[in-house]
């Protein structure tokens, strides 16, 4: 089966002033992630990094030439295809999935295959397996049987540090959001992770003043925080299915 040409390969939002999320739109919905950009002061933030069916790092350095940490929220195969590309960004991920990145990943393009049960219940979502995970190529001559992704040695364990200050105007600090709202509880079996997800630090301090009975409209500094700009960052992501 041939597939056709699909140029460019992947999409780019900006969904806020300097944040943008990537998409492989070619990418059958079981494994097309988001991936975001987020830029600000001395380096950015890529939160993910797709499938890796194209090369997505000419793609970011078009957007931003800043030092890059590449943020892992989970290792799915579509948030971390492209992760060798940049072996000089700072790559962090959680403890319990470090060895996951460490391990060459899968080979090829083509679905495993699948029981009946586990089929009938894609379906019943809605969802309908094809042969290969994408409906295109990126150029003339792809081999789909040849893609895989090397193993990628991470450079820092996210419990080593939860927060990152930016300079922009519309965002200032992003940390890594657990679930129980205490930075420092990070038990080494993952348990108050989920999938890691970043918010902004003004709506993550919101919610926890909320929570607490406080307007949330008081700033240490006596300032109003009246800009979210990363508070649809979870929805974004939520809606993906789960990849």
């Amino acid at each position: 089966m041939s597939l056709p040409v699909a140029a460019p390969w992947f999409t780019v939002d900006e969904i806020e002033e300097g944040i943008f999320r990537i998409t492989e739109p070619h990418c059958h919905r079981l494994v097309r992630a988001n991936c975001f950009l987020i830029t600000g002061g001395h380096t950015d933030v890529l939160v993910d990094s797709c499938l890796g069916v194209a090369a997505l790092r000419p793609l970011v350095q078009s957007l931003s030439d800043r030092p890059l940490i590449l943020f892992t929220t989970h290792t799915h195969a579509d948030h971390v295809g492209g992760h060798p590309e940049f072996a000089d960004a700072t790559i962090v991920v959680h403890p319990t999935e470090a060895d996951d990145l460490r391990r060459p990943g899968i080979k090829g393009l083509r679905f495993p295959p699948r029981s009946k049960e586990q089929i009938e219940a894609l379906r019943r979502g809605g969802i309908e397996l094809t042969e290969f995970m994408t409906d295109a190529v990126p150029y003339a001559g792809y081999d789909v049987d040849r893609y895989g992704r090397a193993g990628v040695e991470p450079t820092r364990l996210v419990v080593e540090g939860c927060a990152r200050e930016f300079t922009r105007a519309n965002l200032r600090e992003l940390t890594v959001h657990h679930r129980d709202h205490d930075h420092n509880n990070n038990p080494p079996d993952g348990s108050n992770w989920e999938l890691l997800c970043l918010y902004c630090h003004d709506n993550e301090h919101q919610r926890q003043l909320e929570a607490a009975g406080d307007s949330g409209n008081a700033q240490p500094n006596g300032s109003v925080a009246t800009h979210s700009p990363f508070a649809n960052l979870k929805a974004l992501l939520d809606s993906k299915k789960g990849t």
